[in-house]
Formats: C-alpha cells, structure tokens, sequence
C-alpha cells in the first residue's frame, strides 16, 4: 500500500524533506524502482501542472536514491557533478519523458511526500 501527500507549496529540498518528516516520521521523498512508479510519480504532478494549477518554473518532484537501486531514469546526458549542492529531482514541467535531471538543492520545487506500506 502506497500513501502519498501532494504540498502545493515550492521549497528548497531540505524544508521539503523537513515538511514530510514533520508531518509523520514514515514519509520521505518518493524513489521509483520500476517505470510504472516513475509514471505514478510523474502522474502525481503532471495532472496539476496541465491544469494550471502549478507554475511552470516550479513543477518537479524532489527523489530520494540515496538507496541503492537496479533500476533508474537519468537523462541521457546526467550533470556530472558531484558536488554536495546537487541532488536530484524528477521530470520538471515540459519534460513528457519523465527522466531525472540533478539541480541544486537551494532551488524551491512543489514535492510529494510518500510511504510504502508492505
């Protein structure tokens, strides 16, 4: 089982993951493992952003891959940065192919907060 929380509200990714923390201690930054929950994910938000219900330079969803995972959805040219300022954060408004890009942590994005429930 899969809840899930949708904030309508852009933060940096440290406030964002201190929101889903904040709000219950089990929710944490969603992490596909398959394309189906890449889609799920993506659906989330995509939705809102067509219907005008998010501004287009903020729509994105912060990930969490701090685990390790056999399955993932980079981009075809990934940042090569390893600096600790990037992270990353999933399909950004425009981008239909649902890939991950890494931005900077200080850039403010909507997120959705998620727990899996076995």
């Amino acid at each position: 089982m899969v809840f899930y929380k949708v904030y309508q509200t852009a933060k940096q990714r440290p406030e964002a993951l201190s929101t889903c923390t904040g709000d219950a201690s089990f929710l944490h930054f969603p992490q596909p493992t398959n394309e189906q929950e890449n889609i799920f994910y993506y659906d989330l938000i995509n939705p809102s952003v067509e219907n005008g219900d998010y501004s287009n330079s903020n729509s994105a969803i912060w990930l969490d891959i701090s685990k390790a995972n056999s399955w993932s959805n980079w981009v075809a040219t990934p940042s090569s940065s390893s600096s600790t300022y990037y992270t990353t954060m999933v399909f950004k408004t425009g981008e239909r192919d649902r890939n991950w890009n890494r931005v900077p942590t200080y850039h403010s994005y909507y997120f959705v907060c998620t727990a899996v429930f076995k």
